[in-house]
C-alpha cells in the first residue's frame, strides 16, 4: 500500500494537507525532518510550501510568541517586535530544510503550495488523481494580522528581501548543517 510523507519547514498548510489525505490514505506521515526516509519504496513525498515564504516565517515567529499553532483562542495579543537574530536563524533553518529533502527515496514527489490549496478546493486531490474536495474545516487559519501585530514587520520584510537577493552568500557566511548520513 502506498504511504504518503508530508515534509514541511512549517506554517505551510501541511496540517490541512495531512488531515485531508488521511481521508483517502491509511498511512500518512507528517514531518519537519528533510532526511526522513520512508519504510518502503512505494511512498509519495509531498513537499508542503508557501509561495510567500516570508509570511510562513512570520507566522512561525507569531506562533512562538502566542503559543498558538493549530487552535486559536482569539485572545488579545499585544503588538511585539520579532528579534532580528531569531528571524535570521529561522530563515536559514527554513531554507535548509527544503535543500536537504532526500527525494531519491520516494517513487513520486509532489510539491504543494498553501496558496494553491486556498485558491482551488480540488487542487490537493487532483495531484493524486482523486476526485474530491479539500475540507477546510479540518484545521483553522491563523486569525492574526501580522502587519499590525509585528511592530517591525516592514524591517523584517526588507531584511528577508535582502537575504533573498544574497541567498548564496548568506548560506556560505552562515552554514546550516544537517546530518546527511541520517538513516531515518
Amino acid at each position: 500500500m502506498t504511504s504518503v510523507v508530508v515534509i514541511t519547514a512549517g506554517r505551510t498548510g501541511s496540517c490541512l494537507i495531512v488531515e485531508n489525505l488521511r481521508r483517502h490514505f491509511k498511512d500518512v506521515h507528517h514531518t519537519h525532518d528533510p532526511l526522513y526516509i520512508p519504510a518502503d519504496d512505494d511512498s509519495i513525498c509531498v513537499i508542503s510550501k508557501r509561495k510567500n515564504d516570508f509570511l510562513a516565517m512570520i507566522s512561525a515567529q507569531v506562533g512562538v510568541k502566542t503559543n498558538e499553532y493549530l487552535t486559536y483562542t482569539n485572545k488579545d495579543v499585544e503588538p511585539f517586535n520579532i528579534d532580528v537574530k531569531d528571524f535570521t536563524n529561522f530563515y536559514l533553518h527554513y531554507n535548509a530544510i527544503y535543500t536537504q529533502i532526500k527525494t531519491e527515496y520516494y517513487k513520486k514527489i509532489i510539491e504543494i503550495y498553501y496558496e494553491d490549496l486556498l485558491d482551488d478546493p480540488r487542487h490537493l486531490f487532483s495531484l493524486f488523481g482523486i476526485d474530491a474536495l479539500t475540507d477546510y474545516k479540518l484545521t483553522s487559519k491563523c486569525p492574526y494580522n501580522y502587519e499590525k501585530l509585528v511592530l517591525n514587520f516592514k524591517e523584517l520584510k526588507d531584511l528577508y528581501n535582502s537575504y533573498e537577493v544574497n541567498k548564496e552568500k548568506l548560506f556560505k557566511d552562515h552554514p546550516v548543517y544537517f546530518n546527511k548520513d541520517k538513516d531515518s
